[in-house]
């Protein structure tokens, strides 16, 4: 596994090569619905070195979303598919739709194997809406009606510093 210095190091190299940092990361315990501090201690370390979104797996349920100095940090997209039905939680999941237009925003689908066998289908109706009311209450204040709504404005320094180039002859 790398360093906090060594993801650091890499985070600042990729920002010198593109517009935007997302990372994907393999971290957290298993089966836990809630972060741990090490997960958000190096989230932290990830934001300060120019992570513009965190998007991590693992733990094989959904976590809580959290926003760490305007950057989305989503700690565990649960499961999509895969072969374990011992519970219901095991069996559900999160999809991130990013959209740049109108607004940039990232669109969040639950999704939900336990009627299918390790074949997730879109959550709807009154259950997508308990789904993310039960991941709003675990995750961040500042963000937990969008979360809630399933719609979280995607503020970063990307979204909201427009890059302009000059062309000159």
């Amino acid at each position: 596994s790398m360093s906090e210095t060594e993801i650091s190091s890499s985070i600042i190299r990729a920002e010198k090569k593109s517009d935007m940092q997302v990372v994907y990361i393999h971290w957290g315990t298993e089966y836990k619905e809630q972060s741990s501090d090490s997960q958000r201690k190096l989230a932290e370390t990830m934001v300060d070195a120019g992570a513009d979104l965190i998007i991590g797996h693992h733990p094989h349920v959904v976590q809580e979303v959290d926003i760490i100095n305007g950057v989305p940090v989503f700690y565990s997209l649960g499961n999509f598919i895969f072969d374990q039905y011992f519970s219901e939680e095991v069996q559900q999941g999160l999809v991130l739709e990013l959209n740049f237009e109108p607004q940039p925003e990232l669109i969040i689908k639950p999704v939900s194997s336990t009627e299918s066998l390790s074949q997730p289908k879109f959550i709807t109706g009154d259950e997508k809406a308990e789904f993310l009311f039960a991941v709003s209450e675990r995750s961040a204040d500042e963000i937990s009606n969008a979360v809630r709504n399933g719609r979280l404005p995607f503020l970063s320094r990307f979204a909201s510093s427009p890059k302009t180039a000059m062309i000159t002859k």
